[in-house]
């Protein structure tokens, strides 16, 4: 309880407008100590998360490197596979290249007078070899005696055609299947 008495003498006793400001100020000093203490506990809440979220980006850092190594790993053994396809490849092609080389050698030594090997092409089960010639006697002698040969289980007639400046063009294809 508070009571009317005062001790001070009067000169001492502050004015009325004195005594307002000093009010006033005390308030303010109080709302100021308030939001002294928000913003400090916000700036210390916002350390905390932003340390945490940093903390959580090195570790995603540190397993995307993790991984991107072993990703980089399994790279250079798919260019090794990668290479050794090629190389299994050019090696098949030699062997396509040497079956077809055989046939040609074989069709070589049927060809009748006045037909010549034009192209020839090996395909999965078939090789397919192109002949040409002026005289349709000559052809017609080349499949009589290519249609005798007993090394190849079918003989397909693929393409006969004519032009002038070519003649007579006849693709057969072979298969010992």
């Amino acid at each position: 309880m508070t009571s009317g008495i005062n001790l001070l003498p009067s000169e001492f006793v502050p004015k009325g407008s004195v005594a307002k400001i000093g009010k006033s100020i005390r308030r303010f000093g109080f709302v100021i100590i308030i939001l002294f203490f928000i913003v400090a506990s916000f700036s210390g809440v916002s350390i905390y998360l932003l340390g945490r979220r940093m903390i959580s980006s090195r570790e995603s850092t540190s397993k995307l490197k993790n991984e991107l190594d072993a990703l980089r790993g399994s790279e250079q053994s798919l260019i090794l596979v990668q290479d050794r396809v090629k190389k299994i490849d050019s090696v098949n092609k030699k062997k396509d290249a040497k079956e077809e080389i055989d046939i040609l050698s074989e069709m070589s030594e049927v060809l009748t007078d006045g037909v010549i090997i034009d192209s020839s092409h090996l395909k999965e089960d078939i090789a397919e070899v192109t002949f040409q010639s002026s005289n349709l006697t000559d052809m017609t002698r080349l499949i009589n005696t290519v249609g005798g040969l007993g090394e190849y289980k079918i003989v397909t007639l693929i393409l006969f055609d004519f032009t002038p400046t070519k003649g007579y063009m006849v693709t057969l294809g072979f298969s010992k299947i």
